[in-house]
């Protein structure tokens, strides 16, 4: 994921001269990438917290 995102079509060079199109594809599947890591590392700190606890 982060070769794509870097390559000169990335999402990463939006401070480029050039205008980059991204589909709606592509933007959903960072959007759900995204959110299914976030909710990875709440569950783990979550599960953390709890072995700490006990």
């Amino acid at each position: 994921m982060y070769n794509w995102t870097s390559q000169d079509g990335g999402i990463r060079h939006a401070n480029s001269d050039e205008e980059i199109t991204i589909s709606f594809e592509d933007a959903k599947y960072m959007l759900v990438i995204c959110s299914a890591f976030v909710n990875y590392l709440i569950a783990k700190k979550a599960k953390n917290k709890v072995k700490e606890q006990s």
